[in-house]
């Protein structure tokens, strides 16, 4: 390839590309939604950027070009940019997330779509859109698992409270990062309920459930 054809993202342009190929894939999902009902399976992020890429670029060569300049630049701004920071983890290039917690956040950005129809000039072009909060506790209902949704509106709406806005709206990217560190918490409180219970029933403690041990904690359940 001819490095010289290679773009350079600079961090607003970056935060930029992000939030455009998000709305292309909450686009993508709401059309495929109401298309084909409730039991569609959506492209995966991956897919989608790399479909984002080509359909601008025309040939494979160049838009996996463009592809490594994306990565190179998420990788120089990850630790500066939430936003960068969500993206690049849901398409893996680094902390990769869960397929569970990929799929609760997407379905979180698609209600956001939905509710708000959209989102505004100034997140397009890299800003900040500042979101109802009602609107954001309503999608987190409608896409989060019950687990999360109590705690997740709790933590918008002190969010909110701490911000300059009067507590009425947060910031995408704060939502954004809320839903993922919230489902990322409730997973290690449920994995070490877990091993709690594994140990608890483990009676003669050599690592393995017996069919009795398995049927104590199933009728204990």
């Amino acid at each position: 390839h001819d490095q010289t054809l290679m773009m350079e993202f600079n961090s607003a342009a970056l935060r930029t590309l992000v939030m455009q190929i998000w709305c292309e894939k909450m686009v993508a999902d709401v059309e495929d939604a109401e298309n084909s009902g409730e039991d569609f399976t959506s492209q995966s992020l991956e897919e989608c950027t790399y479909d984002f890429f080509l359909s601008r670029f025309g040939l494979r060569s160049a838009a996996e070009l463009q592809l490594r300049a994306l990565v190179d630049a998420i990788q120089r701004d990850y630790s500066k940019d939430p936003r960068v920071q969500v993206f690049g983890r849901l398409i893996g290039v680094a902390q990769p997330l869960p397929a569970d917690a990929c799929r609760t956040l997407l379905a979180f950005l698609s209600q956001l779509f939905r509710l708000t129809g959209g989102l505004g000039d100034s997140e397009l072009n890299g800003g900040q859109s500042l979101l109802p909060v009602d609107i954001v506790t309503s999608a987190i209902e409608a896409s989060c698992p019950r687990r999360l949704t109590q705690v997740l509106a709790t933590g918008v709406k002190a969010a909110a409270a701490a911000s300059a806005d009067g507590g009425y709206r947060i910031d995408l990217d704060v939502a954004v990062s809320l839903v993922v560190r919230h489902w990322e918490r409730a997973s290690e409180v449920a994995a070490q309920d877990l091993g709690k219970m594994f140990s608890e029933a483990d009676v003669n403690g050599d690592g393995v459930l017996t069919y009795d041990e398995f049927s104590a904690v199933v009728r204990a359940a």
